[in-house]
């Protein structure tokens, strides 16, 4: 199977990488502070979470982040190369190329932000591979065909949610239809990519947290599908695979206010993950970048709305009210030269 995963030995200085040790996240389609969202059910739960959380982790908090595109494709390549303007065919056609990989969309071509480390371990989905830059000595990416332990509660662990999810990815009509059918009457759910990185969200912080704490890597990078459509938080957080067969039916209100579920529940995910870490590690010293590439594009007024928290070496919390988008901020922070 044609899944980029591996691992590479290059040899470093441990103590000079402990030192310099970045976690960088997106999260697909995370819609920021002030976005429409908040004025619906939950909104003020999500203000509130996000607010606590940044305070009580010591992050900057921008309440007004945006993305300069609502374009996954051309958001992060503008995230990773600190390009500040709109994104002209030019530069996509230069940053971006179509995969020869199976099972992934796009390469990118280019990545300043990986050019200024050492050592780089990459969590990545099948729409973006930024496993091919030469300072990448990790590349992780779910694989449908192995078994994951750890994935949230509500999942349909069966048989026949693994089979149909792989007859599924071998495209034949049959296959999609009973793939469709047996979510909708509630019995299996599917494992492959967008859902997958909802279902094995704790396998993925886990690969994310055991890179963190290992000194091979100076920079942890991360692009999680999540909150990205199809839906599949209650709010429990624990996974309905429901909410994914049904969410083209809702209302746009139903899916503002799911959203809104959605960014709470991601929100549980990152403050588990930092609480594990500071049990570990030095937590002044790292350095921490959590965003999104663009809004929930519910409607055209969330486009381009995205969370931005980062966390620089012994900062202490502060909300940032100016509009900015994510894309100065990372070229304010990488691109000193």
């Amino acid at each position: 199977i044609e899944i980029v995963n591996f691992s590479r030995d290059k040899k470093q200085d441990e103590r000079k990488v402990s030192l310099q040790k970045t976690l960088f996240i997106i999260f697909d389609e995370m819609s920021g502070v002030n976005s429409t969202e908040k004025n619906f059910k939950y909104g003020n739960n999500f203000v509130k979470t996000i607010y606590e959380f940044a305070e009580k982790n010591n992050f900057q908090l921008y309440l007004n982040s945006y993305s300069t595109s609502d374009n996954t494709a051309n958001a992060v390549p503008s995230i990773l190369n600190f390009n500040t303007n709109k994104v002209t065919k030019n530069f996509r056609d230069s940053h971006i190329k179509e995969s020869n990989n199976t099972y992934n969309e796009y390469d990118l071509i280019h990545n300043a932000l990986f050019d200024k480390f050492s050592s780089v371990s990459v969590l990545q989905n099948i729409h973006l591979n930024f496993c091919n830059n030469q300072n990448v000595t990790k590349c992780y990416q779910i694989n449908p065909y192995n078994y994951y332990e750890n994935y949230l509660n509500g999942f349909k662990n069966n048989i026949l949610s693994r089979f149909l999810s792989l007859w599924k990815l071998d495209g034949s009509s049959s296959s999609k239809i009973l793939w469709k059918f047996s979510r909708i009457i509630g019995i299996t759910d599917s494992t492959l990519e967008p859902e997958a990185h909802k279902i094995f969200l704790p396998t993925i912080m886990d690969e994310i947290k055991k890179d963190v704490l290992d000194n091979k890597f100076d920079l942890v990078f991360a692009h999680i599908l999540s909150p990205h459509i199809p839906y599949g938080f209650n709010r429990q957080c624990d996974y309905d695979g429901r909410k994914s067969s049904f969410n083209t039916r809702m209302t746009t209100q139903e899916k503002y206010i799911q959203h809104n579920i959605e960014r709470i529940c991601m929100m549980r995910v990152i403050s588990s993950l930092i609480n594990e870490l500071k049990n570990e590690i030095n937590y002044e010293d790292l350095q921490i970048f959590f965003m999104s590439d663009h809004g929930s594009r519910i409607t055209n007024k969330e486009k381009f709305s995205s969370i931005l928290l980062t966390k620089k070496k012994n900062q202490k919390f502060k909300t940032i009210d100016a509009t900015v988008s994510v894309q100065e901020i990372i070229k304010k922070s990488f691109d000193k030269d």
